[in-house]
Parts: structure tokens; sequence; C-alpha cells
């Protein structure tokens, strides 16, 4: 079957094909750059507390204005089977990024995907998981202290973050 059209009518429909395709490309970019309310109030504790470029450290529960009892951290790259066996539920369909969850009595209170960017580093990022972890995920406590580093990638500032107390469950 052959689609007939003008010359008008293929520029036409050209056109649009290619505004509809630079619209849905350069529409996930910016989405996926926004930390979550977690994220972004661990972030401006680190600011607020570690003003100086050597390690401080924080407590996790300070950072958090919710009841919890476990927070999951989970490497950027995480499958949907890790996140649902380590939490023993099923969860939505994940997004891209690390995943952040509260839960208190094994119920959810807080599920977070964290911005991400394959090709550059983030600004503000936050990194609780190594990818050499071999599960792929950490839990800790709401006592957990933790180690901030202070990473610099250029002009873009980043944050390790690792754990100094022992009140962390290591993943089974």
């Amino acid at each position: 079957m052959a689609i007939r059209m003008t010359k008008d009518e293929f520029t036409k429909a050209l056109f649009l094909l290619t505004l509809a395709a630079g619209v849905g490309l350069g529409g996930c970019r910016e989405k996926e750059t926004k930390p979550g309310k977690f994220q972004a109030s661990l972030v401006h504790k680190i600011k607020e507390s570690c003003k100086e470029d050597r390690a401080c450290v924080i407590r996790l529960k300070d950072v958090t204005d919710f009841p919890w009892d476990q927070m999951f951290a989970f490497k950027k790259a995480v499958d949907q089977h890790t996140v649902e066996e380590a939490l023993q539920t099923k969860v939505p369909p994940l997004q891209e990024g690390a995943q952040v969850v509260f839960v208190e009595r094994g119920r959810i209170v807080l599920f977070e995907a964290e911005p991400w960017d394959l090709e550059r580093p983030l600004p503000d990022d936050v990194i609780f998981v190594e990818d050499s972890d071999l599960k792929g995920y950490r839990v800790y406590r709401p006592e957990a202290i933790l180690k901030v580093k202070k990473l610099k990638f250029d002009e873009v500032v980043q944050y390790k973050l690792d754990l100094v107390s022992e009140t962390v469950t290591p993943a089974k």
C-alpha cells in the first residue's frame, strides 16, 4: 500500500515528526535532574554541617521529618526484582536512578527515585551504595551515623556517604 503526498504535505509531516521527536527527547532530560524531597533535605543538611572540604559526619534521623525504622538505599542500576525482594513487597515500575526507600514497621513511607545521568556527574548527587556492593543495596537505621566526603568533578560537587556507626543491617 503506497501513501501519496504532495511535496507540501510531505514537508509539513516531516516538520511535525521532527518537532515531536525533539520535544520528546528534550523533555526527558530535564525531569531526571531534580532531586527528591529526601535528597534535597540531605544535601541541605550536608551543606549546612560540612562547610569545609574535610570529611564530616551526619545522622540520618536528623534529615527526615517523618517516622521510619529502616532506610533502603539501592544502587543506580538496580533491577525491579532486587528492590521487591529486599522490601518483600511489589513496587511500581522503577525509574532510572538510585532508589531510596523508607520503611516503618514493614510499610513503605517514602519511595524516592534519585536523579542521575549516565553521561555526566550531576551536582549534589549523593552516593550511598557503590556498584561493587554485592546485593546492590544497604539498609540503614535512623541512628546511623555517616561520614560525608565531598567529591569534585570540575565544577560539580557530589557527596559519598560511608557508615561510621554499627547500626546498619547488612544485605543478606
